[in-house]
C-alpha cells in the first residue's frame, strides 16, 4: 500500500518527494529537487504568509489613493456621485487594511498554537 500510494503522489506531485509524509513525519517536506533544500512546512506557510501581509498595504494605499483622487476630482467636475465613491473606497481600503491586521494575528496565533512560539 505504501509503494502504491508513493507512486501515486510521485505522479501527482513530481517536483517534491512525499516520503518524509510516508514516514508518518508531516514537519518537514523535502523539496530538494527545487534546489532550496528541505523545507518545513512552517517555512512554506511563513513563506506565503509574508508575501501576503507585503501584498496587503501596497493594495490598500492603492485603492485609498484612488478613492482621494475620486474625492478630489468631485468638487472640480461637480458631480456628487464621484464624491460618495470616492469616500466609499477610502474607508473600504482601511477596512481592508484593518482585517489583513487582523487575519495576520489570528494566523500568527494559530500557528504559534501549532507549531510553537520561538
Amino acid at each position: 500500500m505504501t509503494s502504491m500510494l508513493s507512486a501515486l503522489l510521485l505522479r501527482l506531485l513530481p517536483i517534491a518527494t512525499i516520503e518524509c509524509a510516508l514516514a508518518g513525519n508531516l514537519d518537514t517536506l523535502n523539496v530538494s529537487s527545487w534546489s532550496y533544500g528541505d523545507v518545513s512546512y512552517q517555512q512554506m506557510f511563513e513563506s506565503v504568509l509574508s508575501v501576503l501581509v507585503s501584498g496587503a498595504p501596497v493594495v490598500a494605499g492603492a485603492v485609498f489613493i484612488a478613492g482621494a483622487f475620486f474625492f478630489a476630482i468631485s468638487g472640480a467636475v461637480g458631480k456628487e456621485d464621484f464624491a460618495s465613491k470616492g469616500k466609499g473606497l477610502m474607508i473600504d481600503a482601511l477596512i481592508g487594511l484593518a482585517v489583513a491586521a487582523g487575519a495576520l494575528g489570528v494566523v500568527k496565533t494559530t500557528g504559534c498554537l501549532i507549531w510553537g512560539c520561538g
